[in-house]
């Protein structure tokens, strides 16, 4: 694998797309999503305000959930996203610290990463300590305090999937690289059986490659459109 820094796209978001935003926007009305839950808040200026802002103002989802597992990064998204009266933001983990420190440890591609030469990744020299100094939360700050009492702990993707009606909803996955095939696992684990649209960032890199191989393998996903360049995909899951 190749250093992502180098990636000719690097410095490009899906998020700066306009016409992402046309299809999102289109998605949104004909299929009338009512539910989303976004792993990888960031600061909530890409991703999370770009789907925020596909809503009609009239029409808000009924329940919008976003994860950030950076302490520092979420307290700044909650003051970013504030205009979006319907977002809310959760500090916590995706998955539980203890999967994916197995999952990382056990992934083929952190152990030999030479052998797919195409594909990007955040660092060459020891991927297999960065990512878990990710998944801990602990790029770009550490954290204060996980004894917060807005600390929500662990594995925020089942337990908020499970919070989830049976109402059209959309899943957005931007978060740790290490463990981005483990979040996509997990989301179509506990919605295979429904229909979902799935919008993943980062397909040539190591968060997303493998995904993107399961939705052209997989007759039940309908890749509604796919941007090489910028690295994004829009897909629809009809079991």
């Amino acid at each position: 694998m190749k250093l992502y820094s180098e990636h000719p796209g690097a410095s490009i978001t899906m998020s700066d797309d306009p016409h992402l935003r046309e299809i999102l926007r289109a998605v949104i009305r004909d299929g009338r999503i009512n539910q989303v839950l976004e792993s990888g808040t960031y600061r909530g200026l890409g991703s999370t305000t770009m789907v925020a802002e596909a809503f009609p103002r009239e029409t808000a989802p009924a329940r919008f959930v976003t994860l950030e597992a950076n302490q520092l990064s979420w307290q700044e998204a909650r003051r970013n996203l504030g205009r979006f009266p319907f977002v809310t933001c959760r500090w916590g983990l995706s998955v539980g610290l203890e999967e994916a420190l197995v999952f990382l440890s056990g992934d083929e591609c952190l152990r030999d990463h030479s052998r797919w030469p195409d594909i990007f990744i955040d660092e060459i020299n020891n991927p297999l300590e960065f990512y878990s100094a990710e998944v801990r939360g602990q790029l770009g700050g550490v954290p204060t305090s996980t004894e917060s009492g807005e600390h929500q702990g662990e594995n925020l993707l089942r337990r908020e999937l499970g919070a989830m009606d049976d109402s059209p909803l959309l899943v957005v996955l931007d978060s740790a690289g290490g463990i981005g095939f483990l979040e996509f696992s997990i989301v179509h684990e506990h919605v295979r059986h429904r229909p979902y649209w799935l919008l993943l960032d980062d397909i040539h890199h190591l968060k997303h490659f493998r995904s993107l191989a399961t939705l052209r393998a997989d007759p039940a996903f309908r890749i509604i459109e796919c941007d090489e360049e910028r690295g994004w995909v829009l897909a629809q899951h009809q079991p």
